[in-house]
């Protein structure tokens, strides 16, 4: 049970670090700290369209 959430984890952590700098910090800043798209687009300097469609 918790080998198979660290499998799981470090599967993740794989897959997101295969992504274009500004997808993971997309990811990072939504899923990982929380932020609203609003938020996000703001810290990230771009519109929040753009970070919708990320």
């Amino acid at each position: 049970m918790l080998l198979d959430r660290v499998a799981d984890n470090a599967a993740l952590i794989r897959a997101i670090s295969g992504l274009a700098a500004d997808q993971r910090d997309v990811i990072v800043a939504i899923d990982i700290v929380g932020l609203s798209y609003k938020e996000a687009a703001k810290a990230l300097g771009t519109h929040e369209s753009t970070v919708m469609s990320t």
